[in-house]
């Protein structure tokens, strides 16, 4: 049973990287420009807005303005700047990331799912047809529904987080459990867009995630893991739906 999960596992993970390998691919190359460019312009918008939040918020080690006999300590002052800077920009880059992944999948989730719609055909899947701006609609309120599934849970994990925070050594655990928690939301976030493309209901996709469990956290894992790569994550959007698809046909469709 153990050496199932892990094959599951690892399986779950390859699929990610199998959404890659399918960026050329001519039927599917059309859809991936959207959600990419969606991606670029948050991410870099919310690049643009950190950068000039830490240049302000650092001025104040600006020696141009000191007295004179003070201007001997500028040089040790840039190093100091250029040190917390870089610091800063590391860990804004990984936050970055992970913003820019969350807000991109809502505002390309139409586009996510004519991306899936269009694999699925590739890989001779045969889906039920819906006109485009009943496509879109359905998209958006798919996302809301899984706003309303990731909130209550997620603020129970929060709150068990902070708790496991002042009780050492549980709170070693705590990253584990958030990432392990944002490792099944995008497993859900992205495994939907095919799911949805065949009219499946959330609650059907939902029982076939719990059967499938290190499936999917496989998957999860791997999307988040790359996710959190400043500039690589730009890529990772189109590829997880890519991968996600495939997953579903291959592996949980038969589930629901």
């Amino acid at each position: 049973m153990l050496a199932t999960r892990q094959s599951d596992f690892i399986q779950g993970a390859k699929y990610l990287l199998q959404g890659f390998k399918v960026y050329t691919h001519p039927h599917i190359k059309p859809y991936i420009y959207v959600p990419l460019l969606i991606n670029f312009i948050i991410f870099g918008v919310l690049f643009y807005l950190g950068i000039h939040y830490l240049n302000h918020k650092l001025s104040i080690l600006t020696v141009s303005s000191w007295p004179s006999w003070l201007q001997w300590i500028g040089g040790i002052l840039s190093f100091i700047k250029g040190f917390i800077i870089t610091s800063l920009l590391v860990l804004f880059l990984g936050i970055s990331a992970v913003l820019a992944t969350i807000c991109a999948n809502v505002a390309a989730a139409p586009f996510n799912g004519l991306l899936s719609e269009s694999y699925a055909k590739v890989l001779g899947e045969t889906l039920p047809s819906r006109p485009l701006l009943q496509t879109v609609g359905a998209s958006l309120l798919r996302e809301g529904q899984k706003f309303l599934y990731y909130l209550p849970r997620g603020l129970l994990v929060g709150a068990i987080s902070v708790i496991l925070y002042f009780i050492p050594p549980f709170n070693l655990l705590t990253p584990i459990l958030l990432y392990w928690f944002a490792a099944w939301m995008m497993a859900i976030q992205y495994i939907d867009y095919p799911a949805d493309n065949e009219h499946v209901k959330f609650a059907l996709l939902i029982k076939a995630f719990k059967t499938n469990k290190a499936l999917c956290l496989g998957f999860g894992l791997a999307v988040c893991a790359i996710s959190s790569i400043p500039f690589i994550n730009f890529f990772v959007l189109p590829a997880a739906v890519l991968g996600a698809t495939k997953l579903w046909v291959e592996k949980l469709k038969r589930e629901h």
